[in-house]
């Protein structure tokens, strides 16, 4: 069988894994690029997860969207990432002790409420339940506290129950959210562009942000071949918004993520996205006869601090390793993909949302710090509730610096 599938070429013209699952029936349109003037009263720019979801969370208000994107919907971060839906990105002890209280939770609520978004969009997801797997006893103690919380659907288990430890892998702890789950990526942000579509958002691909202007009435977005007259715009792009904004006032660092793809026979007994080593490490199941696995860049840390999306021997040979460990010595292994996308880093953690220091009509929606499919929905109709004035500002913790 393994001998059959390794005549799947290795060389892809897509990003990422999620491009050659992702049905014809399901993919989107190409947008043409912004060709002269437009007027709107939101431009949000980037077309990823997290300006797909805001500009969704706009449009359903009333508001009169425009979305551009520099190459098209899901080619950057978004379809590259391994297509976790987690509440959390560390455990809400472990959070607490690094983030405060407040905002730990903060992001647990937008976490939950991204479950509802993803739901609203009936985007196709395995409600599956997510592990975390704890490799000291540090990360232990902190799954201990979090249980203890008693937080709806979390509990620690036996990591001798878990399936996806790997075998005799040196775990020392485990803990489920039953809440969380995991899909396609780009499955998602296709739903979300059908309802953008429906809600009559206007779309432009291939465009790209070059200036933005400020004007007596809003903002002017400058793009090769036209112009953007907003009352106001929102950068979503993630590592690239310090490049448009400026790194005092959008401090997010661009840092790689590395990914493989298999088919494995005989398939691990692998059932959920699972998170190990503080998250540094993760790996799911993909359909019936392929797992996806990602991480280690603890290994290189200077080397992935950078925009780069091509994936390295450096990390990709070691990930090969740590995939054999997982499954066995026995098992047949045919890796069918190796790709890497860039993630949106902040100094202290938290993601960049609201308006720019006197710039009171451009706000960023970035720095997700690896987390942007788990956040960036729930946090889209809070921020879409401020801006249209029926809700509080966010807290002045996730405000740009």
């Amino acid at each position: 069988m393994i001998a059959r599938r390794q005549t799947v070429a290795r060389t892809r013209p897509t990003p990422a894994l999620w491009w050659d699952l992702l049905p014809s029936s399901e993919r989107l349109d190409a947008a043409p690029p912004l060709d002269g003037d437009v007027v709107a009263r939101t431009c949000v720019i980037g077309g990823g997860i997290a300006g797909s979801s805001l500009a969704l969370a706009l449009a359903r208000r009333g508001d009169n969207v425009v979305l551009v994107d520099r190459d098209f919907p899901g080619w950057g971060a978004t379809g590259r990432n391994a297509g976790f839906l987690l509440a959390d990105s560390d455990c809400l002890a472990m959070a607490a002790a690094h983030l405060g209280e407040v905002a730990a939770l903060a992001l647990r609520a937008a976490g939950v409420a991204t479950r509802d978004f993803v739901r609203s969009v009936k985007a196709p997801v395995e409600w599956t339940g997510s592990v975390r797997l704890a490799a000291d006893r540090g990360e232990a103690r902190w799954f201990a506290e979090t249980s203890a919380m008693q937080l709806d659907g979390v509990r620690t288990v036996p990591v001798e129950s878990v399936p996806e430890r790997g075998g005799e892998g040196p775990y020392l702890a485990a803990i489920l959210d039953t809440g969380d789950g995991m899909t396609n990526p780009l499955r998602l942000l296709a739903r979300i562009h059908d309802e953008l579509a429906r809600r009559g958002v206007r779309r432009f691909d291939g465009t790209a942000a070059r200036a933005l202007r400020d004007s007596r009435r809003g903002v002017v977005v400058e793009t090769a071949r036209g112009v953007v007259r907003a009352d106001r715009v929102v950068v979503a792009t993630n590592s690239e918004a310090r490049a448009l904004l400026g790194a005092d006032v959008a401090p997010v660092r661009p840092v790689r993520a590395q990914a493989l793809a298999a088919f494995v026979d005989p398939m691990p007994r692998w059932k959920r996205p699972t998170y190990a080593t503080r998250g540094g490490d993760y790996w799911r199941p993909v359909a019936r006869d392929r797992v996806l696995l990602g991480g280690l860049r603890r290994l290189d840390k200077r080397a992935e601090a950078t925009r780069s999306t091509a994936a390295t021997r450096g990390l990709q040979d070691p990930l090969t390793k740590m995939l054999r460990r997982l499954v066995g010595p026995d098992a047949c292994i045919d890796v069918t993909h190796r790709w890497a996308g860039t993630m949106g880093f902040t100094k202290d953690g938290l993601p960049r949302i609201g308006a720019l220091p006197g710039r009171p009509r451009v706000h960023v929606f970035a720095g997700w710090n690896g987390h942007g499919m788990g956040w960036a929905p729930g946090f889209a109709e809070t921020f879409a509730a401020s801006l249209a004035g029926d809700g509080p500002p966010l807290a002045r913790r996730f405000r740009p610096m």
